[in-house]
């Protein structure tokens, strides 16, 4: 049986991939010729095996400490303009990340702190990055899994990524970083973006600058 980390994170494989080819891709193979197919459980014994270099992907430029915004819509333009301004992105990410958002909702209840984790397609990125905003105020994001659910979202981590960093596990990763309540209210209690940025590379064990 998968666990709730596995669980959240097959969400997210199988809104980029399709939950075959999400297993082959994970697995070591590619969308168009996956090297095998297996069943979806087995996924997450393979992601296991790598070894994630989240911190690789952060910088402070890319944290955003008490961001007024007034609702999700506002959240994603911020934080994509951030990592375009940075060169991770193309000018397509934004509007893929809102589409997206309203088809495929990415809300994690988790237990004292919702979140949510917007994405866009691998097309729409140039270099791997991860995007971090604390909010001044929550706003809604629908549930994922869970459409017709709205959580109130005061964390908001927005991953750019590409088909190797999916493939190997980071958000497999991440997920599991963001279980831990102490992390999520640490981050979104920080009065700064350096402070973001620390609290993750402290957890990520590598930190870029």
């Amino acid at each position: 049986m998968l666990s709730t980390v596995e669980s959240r994170t097959a969400h997210l494989f199988e809104d980029f991939y399709g939950p075959a080819d999400a297993v082959a891709v994970a697995d070591g193979g590619t969308r168009n010729s996956p090297t095998s197919l297996v069943p979806s459980a087995a996924l997450f014994t393979t992601v296991r095996r790598f070894q994630c270099s989240l911190g690789a992907m952060l910088s402070a430029d890319l944290c955003i400490a008490g961001l007024v915004a007034e609702s999700s819509d506002g959240v994603v333009r911020a934080l994509a303009q951030r990592l375009l301004a940075a060169g991770h992105v193309r000018p397509s990410f934004e509007g893929a990340v809102i589409s997206r958002e309203k088809r495929s909702p990415t809300g994690l209840p988790f237990p004292g702190r919702a979140i949510a984790m917007p994405h866009a397609e691998p097309d729409h990125v140039v270099r791997p990055a991860i995007a971090v905003a604390s909010l001044a105020t929550p706003v809604f994001f629908r549930q994922m899994g869970a459409p017709g659910t709205r959580l109130e979202v005061s964390l908001v981590v927005m991953p750019a990524l590409t088909d190797k960093e999916q493939a190997t596990g980071e958000l497999s990763r991440l997920v599991g970083l963001l279980q831990d309540e102490a992390l999520r209210s640490a981050l979104a209690q920080a009065a700064t973006s350096q402070a973001i940025y620390e609290a993750l590379v402290a957890v990520s064990g590598h930190g870029s600058g």
